[in-house]
């Protein structure tokens, strides 16, 4: 365990940058402007509170250099472009830069981008006066080069799709992207808003939705009215929201590690949530308290459940704010072999009020004192192209599945209790089916229209026709 110190911010690897004259091949000059480093908390979350990060390896914390990716001169020879990135992560274009530099003598003239808006791809025009940056949340930027400023900008490109929600009478779209929440209207898909949002919950009662920001500030959003009322108090991210079942109370929690509890009716906050303590990897004393990343009202209780750092799991009495129960999860098998950095603990955690249980992963537990009670028996297997990540329809008769490999670009519709096929239907025509990456289907309040979300930040919306 480890402070956030100098090890984290050293630079253990640095990129060599050269430019030579093709013809005779002698060393010009090395470009020297100081590039930044991908470090261990830029592309991993907080573990916890106290303990933040946790490696039994000194290279799961080595900061990563980025590196060059692709360069261009312009036509006129007068400048170079480099995009930068760290080739040594996984996901290299979310920490992807670019710089434009006077070709003569490697002088650095401009920096586009950063690691919390990533270039994806540039161009330069036939003159070379222009430059055309692309950044990976849909924003095409046009620079003129001489003047190292942009002449135009367009948002018109989709980013990636975070989160989608429908209202429950079906008359809006809420959609999350990096950073933003967009509210359209389901009949034809009309942009009503955009507001600043990392996280987002919907009342189960009203249409309305609590709005979670990186500054910590709530924002509670009526849709119809367009008011925006706020909750301050937190001062961190906030990391998890939940209505109470009427839609009067709002839990939230945030990197500032707190979970309070507010009264929407009268807008003040109410009191906090115990926090939770847990030394997760028994590894000497290495307590910390845990960063909640979901929360869930019990329906019919007076409880809150909330799920968060090492797969820890606690039930609070709203009331009060006090602890009832807390489960630790077990440490996931295939973890074990490589604990080098992050979490590898179960993340997954939903209700079943009726049986009076619920679940981490595929363990079950008891509602009441969290006892455990095993793993859940399996339900029947999928049909062969069918993912087993569902919807159900609004009577609990069918599931709604999204298809793989021979079924790509396919909605499955299977009996509920079978599993048993009923027809796939193509949603996602041809070649397109290749590069679209679909989330589960949703159906709307009266089953009459047909989301699938995907990845790539559209929503693909088809009319349900009796057959």
């Amino acid at each position: 365990a480890l402070e956030e110190t100098s090890l984290l911010d050293t630079r253990e690897e640095d990129a060599i940058r050269q430019v030579y004259d093709a013809t005779t091949q002698q060393l010009l000059y090395e470009l020297e402007d100081e590039l930044p480093s991908v470090r261990y908390t830029d592309r991993n979350d907080l573990e916890g509170c106290d303990l933040p990060f946790f490696s039994l390896s000194g290279n799961g914390l080595m900061a990563l250099a980025v590196t060059p990716y692709r360069a261009a001169f312009s036509s006129t020879g007068d400048t170079l472009a480099i995009l930068y990135r760290a080739p040594s992560v996984s996901f290299a274009h979310d920490f992807s830069v670019l710089r434009i530099y006077r070709a003569v003598d490697g002088r650095l003239i401009r920096t586009v981008g950063s690691f919390a808006q990533p270039v994806e791809d540039f161009a330069y025009s036939p003159d070379g006066q222009r430059i055309l940056i692309a950044l990976t949340d849909g924003t095409l930027s046009l620079w003129d080069v001489g003047q190292a400023q942009p002449v135009y900008h367009s948002a018109d490109f989709t980013p990636t799709l975070q989160g989608f929600a429908l209202t429950g009478d079906g008359r809006y779209l809420l959609l999350q992207y990096p950073g933003t929440l967009k509210v359209r209207l389901s009949r034809d898909g009309a942009l009503l808003s955009s507001l600043d949002a990392v996280t987002f919950r919907l009342s189960p009662v009203e249409n309305r939705v609590a709005i979670g920001r990186s500054d910590g500030v709530i924002d509670l959003y009526q849709i119809e009215s367009g008011e925006i009322a706020h909750l301050t108090g937190h001062s961190g991210r906030i990391k998890a929201l939940a209505f109470s079942p009427d839609g009067r109370y709002l839990a939230s929690a945030a990197e500032d590690c707190s979970l309070r509890y507010w009264d929407l009716q009268q807008g003040v906050f109410v009191h906090n949530f115990e926090q939770v303590e847990v030394d997760p990897y028994g590894i000497s004393d290495m307590r910390s308290r845990i960063l909640i990343d979901g929360l869930d009202f019990v329906p019919g209780t007076d409880r809150l459940m909330g799920i968060g750092s090492w797969g820890t799991l606690s039930s609070w009495d709203v009331p009060s704010g006090a602890t009832r129960f807390v489960v630790s999860s077990e440490f996931l098998e295939s973890g074990r072999e490589t604990v080098t950095s992050g979490p590898y603990f179960p993340q997954a955690f939903s209700l079943d009020v009726q049986h009076g249980r619920f679940f981490i992963n595929h363990q079950a537990y008891d509602l009441d004192s969290g006892t455990a009670l095993g793993a859940v028996q399996d339900a029947p297997a999928m049909p062969q192209g069918c993912l087993s990540v569902a919807t159900s329809s609004a009577d609990g008769q069918l599931l709604l599945s999204v298809g793989s490999a021979d079924r790509s670009g396919q909605v499955c519709v299977l009996d509920a209790a079978s599993r048993r096929l009923q027809a796939a239907i193509q949603v996602i025509p041809g070649e397109e089916a290749r590069y679209v990456d679909p989330a589960a289907p949703q159906l709307s309040p009266d089953g009459r229209t047909l989301y699938l979300p995907t990845g790539a930040g559209a929503v693909y919306v088809y009319r349900v026709v009796a057959q």
